[in-house]
């Protein structure tokens, strides 16, 4: 499946302490403004209030967010590298030309989201609540989701590769016209 890659500038100012991160949040909160061409580096943040805000053309690597709630966050054009979101809620949350890779997602709620464009790789989705959500153009590759539960979703154009399904849960989340063929399959529930 072909998809749209993130368009991000190769010009992006930099963001590599929390002080910084969470001062550009709240600024861009008072502006009711997106966070635009910013590269988020080491961030750390763990039970933060991050919701409602609008990541465009960014770049977060090697960034923990963890047990963090973005309900209603925007990202359009955006790559995750090796960052942790665990435990975090992402309700609501729309993604767009996104990018995930080797991260880690385990625990992550993702309610009543819109993923579209989405490419995720070497990534851990264990234990994760993907509920009432809208995929649309994702692809999946080396990702495990044991134990997840991905329920009344809709999976548009929803492709894996060589992805672990064990113990997931996929109540009411129509299957037809996805492939399984080279991925792990055991003791999936529909």
């Amino acid at each position: 499946m072909k998809l749209s890659a993130p368009n991000i500038s190769q010009y992006l100012a930099d963001c590599k302490n929390n002080e910084d991160f969470f001062r550009t949040v709240r600024r861009a909160e008072e502006k009711d403004a997106a966070i635009k061409a910013v590269h988020f580096k080491d961030i750390f943040a763990e039970s933060e209030d991050i919701c409602y805000g609008s990541f465009e053309g960014c770049v977060f690597e090697n960034c923990r967010f963890i047990g963090c709630d973005f309900e209603n966050t925007s990202f359009t054009d955006v790559r995750f590298i090796r960052c942790d979101f665990s435990n975090s809620r992402m309700d609501s949350a729309y993604f767009n030309r996104c990018e995930i890779t080797s991260s880690k997602l385990v625990g992550t709620n993702f309610n009543r989201a819109t993923l579209k464009n989405l490419r995720v790789k070497a990534s851990s989705l264990m234990y994760g609540v993907i509920s009432d959500s809208s995929f649309s153009q994702a692809v999946f590759d080396e990702c495990d989701f044991t134990c997840a539960e991905i329920v009344k979703s809709s999976l548009r154009a929803f492709e894996v590769r060589n992805c672990r399904f064990v113990e997931t849960s996929f109540f009411t989340t129509p299957l037809a016209g996805i492939d399984f063929s080279d991925s792990i399959l055991t003791g999936i529930r529909v």
